[in-house]
């Protein structure tokens, strides 16, 4: 079968990328694997983040005191806790178990390009986000059939997005955030975090543009000592399951050297 093929195929040298290359030029091949640590980094703090707010909206919607225990929290995360919870709702509303809960985490990615594309996998399946709760506007989404045929909501309206989605990711090019920024600014709610992976763009002009607060960026500083471990081949969750992987993109852990301080609000 195809799986089949494909594990046969991987091992030939001709059809790596580095055999296309000239000899001269083997000395930049170090970019191709940080490159790929960049990018199972930023996933690896996006899927962090999000963790943290699904954790804290859960937390939140039990009260102001269940934000200082962390075993109410634990509770409150559990799947007898959050049935029971709908449960409650639903005789209280009369709406049907199904219906989409409210304290639920939205998440909206503007871009469907490489970065947006694995930014979605990721969420998917490590935070995990329900496909319900996921949406991608992109100018181009007629390339994104495999979301679709998971259920995601794949379309061009970036002011539909951020109206609906508590947390927006931009996964855009530099040229094409300020004509967004100007689309989006007005149906920007004020609690929507704006979360930007356009490194070019600083936070401080970021925040004249969308004429809101709530936005952060990631910055990240290249270890040397951990070029060898990302692996320019490797799927980024597959790569997150990598313990050596998990410690160096950990954001609280002495160990992880992505970057010190790698939000900027």
């Amino acid at each position: 079968d195809a799986g089949l093929e494909m594990d046969l195929l991987e091992d030939l040298e001709t059809l790596k990328f580095e055999s296309g290359i000239h000899e001269e030029d083997h000395n930049w091949l170090y970019l191709l694997g940080r490159s790929h640590g960049l990018m199972i980094t930023a996933c690896a703090h996006a899927t962090f983040f999000c963790k943290l707010l699904h954790n804290l909206r859960y937390a939140g919607s039990l009260g102001p005191k269940s934000l200082f225990h962390p075993c109410q929290v634990e509770e409150s995360l559990s799947s007898k806790s959050v049935l029971e919870k709908r449960t409650s709702k639903c005789r209280l509303t009369g709406l049907c178990e199904e219906t989409q809960d409210d304290d639920a985490l939205k998440v909206g990615i503007i871009g469907g390009g490489h970065l947006g594309k694995q930014l979605a996998r990721t969420l998917l399946q490590l935070v995990p986000i329900p496909a319900e709760n996921l949406q991608i506007s992109t100018r181009r989404p007629e390339t994104l059939d495999e979301f679709k045929k998971l259920g995601i909501q794949c379309f061009y309206q970036n002011t539909s997005l951020v109206g609906w989605a508590n947390v927006v990711f931009l996964c855009c090019l530099p040229s094409q955030l300020p004509n967004i920024c100007v689309e989006i600014q007005a149906r920007l709610g004020k609690d929507c975090i704006v979360y930007s992976f356009v490194s070019a763009i600083p936070v401080s002009r970021l925040k004249l543009l969308l004429n809101h607060t709530n936005i952060l960026r990631p910055q990240y500083q290249c270890a040397e000592d951990l070029a060898h471990i990302w692996g320019a081949n490797k799927e980024i969750t597959a790569a997150l399951q990598d313990p050596a992987i998990l410690q160096a993109t950990c954001p609280y852990s002495p160990a992880g050297k992505g970057s010190p301080n790698f939000w900027h609000f």
